[in-house]
């Protein structure tokens, strides 16, 4: 999948998920101005990395999950065609993922990769020759991912930020 028009980067396994996550999450969405809000339900682990997404009546909006053999994304809501699943699961996995194999595969991109901690708070920047493309700060309210080539971020807010 490419992160920017002409840089490609590859998913990591399962395995580098370090810590795992089993728990609702709730997500906020903001792309062309417009906020989703969703709550979801995150299985992250050495296996399995699987996001079930949920509308506020309690109904299932969408699924995705992503092991060392599989990806599954689908929805009755969403546009499969347009969402594809390895840029949420890229997402999550810039979030959430062991820092050294996040910048392993930045790196082998020719990106460039840099993490800052600060007490209770971290900040990820992903960029290309200098000019940021994705951001990711993290606290102990959440996490903030902005893509700033795509026009996107999300907040995410589990249960268990910053283990």
């Amino acid at each position: 999948m490419y992160l920017t028009d002409t840089q490609r980067i590859y998913l990591l396994p399962p395995s580098a998920m370090g810590t795992p996550v089993d728990g609702a999450q709730r997500i906020e969405a903001t792309h062309n101005g417009e906020t989703s809000l969703f709550e979801a339900w995150v299985i992250a682990n050495d296996t399995i990395l699987s996001v079930t997404l949920f509308g506020s009546m309690g109904a299932t909006i969408g699924e995705v999950s992503y092991t060392s053999d599989s990806l599954f994304f689908s929805s009755r809501l969403m546009d499969t065609e347009k969402i594809k699943p390895q840029y949420i699961i890229a997402d999550f996995q810039l979030c959430f993922y062991e820092t050294e194999k996040v910048r392993e595969v930045i790196e082998a991109s020719n990106l460039e990769f840099e993490e800052t901690t600060q007490g209770d708070e971290s900040q990820r920047v992903i960029s290309s020759g200098g000019k940021k493309i994705i951001t990711i700060e993290r606290n102990k309210q959440g996490i903030h991912l902005t893509n700033h080539l795509r026009g996107y971020e999300y907040r995410i807010h589990p249960e268990n930020v910053g283990k």
